[in-house]
């Protein structure tokens, strides 16, 4: 018999050395796992949402508008920010140390072999079965038709963005990314997506024509605008006005996409004020998040890097100085040459964590970028103690740097070990 996990402890060492197993793109070892816990997924809906950038928040906002509802509502997403527990929630409480480790133990007992992501899914799955949720909102984890979440019941799926990202798992050919992402299209059932380059967009809706999935398209079955500091949302007879929950133009586009999904979903049921409701009351950890005179951030990719930008120089914020750091397997020089444009310079520092970039490697990234050093720690609890108070700062470069600099700031319990995606 498989040793059983004791506590929270034990939880996350297990959970840290399922890491060496990297990425599985393969959909057999979850349909194992889920069929020895007699198939938790099959006990409720869920909305599924995959894309290169965007999936996180889009995530949040549809979870959030389906909460305003009445909704019981399972949200699982990943990575997280400061505990692991943090990617399993229900109407916005996040599961519990003693929940965490006992229905770990029940993913244990299948003795089937799974990765990190593998673990966490079926975990989710069995967390949300237990609790009698209404619907779930499942975020992918990567690419889209091999991915773990795949196995849900899914009621309305959205892709929020097709961009080069985990190109060390996937192909670069973003028409191949885009058949991969679209791969979460379930027969029969509606597809939400926003406006698409050409070649993007043929690839999509020929993916939604072969599993026969309604397409509702952004600029053409709905539509959004942002004007200032109002966003428009129009759909269906549906016109509302209302302050974007976050800032910035692509996420006014990712909340289009959550209240169309949101509105496909519940039919008749949706409410356009318990909706806008709900999103105002949203609260999304890491993504342009200011806490004291810091700006928290987790843009690890160029065209979340570029969003970023677009957001400081729309809120009148640059130049402003730049905490960086992220991981060596990501390609930070593309990440940090958008944000060149609005960076008056850069702290170069990082997370403790096998994967971090160490700093002198990253800073003479950011010099053959163009970008000025302000200065270079491995102390990331001193540099930011050092720039309390200090104006604004801006945090970016990995969300593993944007939790642990929120951690530091709120004072916040992590776990004992430092858990990171091997995709992110």
């Amino acid at each position: 018999m498989a040793e059983m996990i004791a506590d929270t402890l034990s939880a996350i060492r297990y959970l840290f050395n399922l890491r060496r197993f990297g990425i599985k793109l393969d959909l057999l070892p979850t349909a194992r796992a889920l069929r020895a816990c007699n198939s938790p997924q099959l006990a409720f809906p869920c909305i599924h949402i995959g894309g290169t950038n965007g999936k996180g928040s889009t995530s949040a906002m549809v979870a959030s508008i389906l909460d305003a509802h009445g909704l019981k509502t399972g949200l699982f997403t990943s990575p997280h920010l400061t505990r692991f527990a943090e990617r399993i929630s229900i109407n916005g409480i996040i599961i519990s140390d003693e929940d965490m480790v006992r229905l770990l133990n029940e993913v244990i007992k299948t003795r089937i072999s799974l990765s990190f992501f593998e673990t966490a899914t079926v975990l989710a799955l069995l967390y949300f079965k237990e609790q009698n949720v209404d619907i779930a909102v499942m975020e992918v984890g990567l690419g889209g038709r091999l991915d773990s979440t795949r196995w849900t019941q899914t009621s309305v799926s959205i892709l929020t963005s097709v961009e080069h990202d985990h190109h060390l798992a996937l192909t670069t050919h973003l028409e191949h990314i885009a058949w991969e992402k679209s791969g979460i299209f379930m027969p029969g059932k509606p597809a939400v997506i926003p406006v698409f380059p050409e070649i993007i967009r043929n690839t999509v809706l020929n993916r939604a024509h072969a599993s026969d999935s309604p397409v509702f398209e952004s600029g053409k079955d709905w539509s959004f605008r942002l004007k200032g500091a109002t966003l428009c949302w129009s759909f269906s007879g549906f016109e509302v006005d209302f302050p974007p929950p976050l800032p910035g133009y692509y996420q006014a586009k990712n909340t289009g996409l959550a209240l169309t999904a949101a509105a496909v979903h519940l039919g008749d049921s949706f409410n356009p004020e318990k909706a806008i409701t709900g999103l105002c009351s949203m609260h999304w950890p890491g993504r342009f998040e200011r806490i004291e005179n810091f700006i928290i951030d987790g843009a690890h990719n160029p065209d979340a890097a570029e969003s970023l930008a677009v957001s400081v120089m729309e809120k009148g914020l640059a130049p402003i100085p730049v905490i960086i750091g992220g991981m060596y397997d990501k390609d930070l020089k593309k990440v940090i040459k958008p944000l060149l444009s609005v960076a008056q310079g850069f702290h170069v520092t990082k997370i403790d964590s096998e994967r971090a970039m160490d700093t002198f490697r990253l800073a003479n990234i950011v010099q053959e970028c163009g970008g000025k050093i302000l200065s270079v720690s491995d102390d990331i609890n001193f540099l930011v103690q050092d720039l309390r108070g200090k104006g604004t700062i801006l945090v970016t470069g990995s969300f593993y740097l944007a939790g642990k600099v929120r951690g530091i700031l709120l004072n916040l319990r992590d776990d004992s070990l430092f858990l990171t995606d091997p995709a992110l």
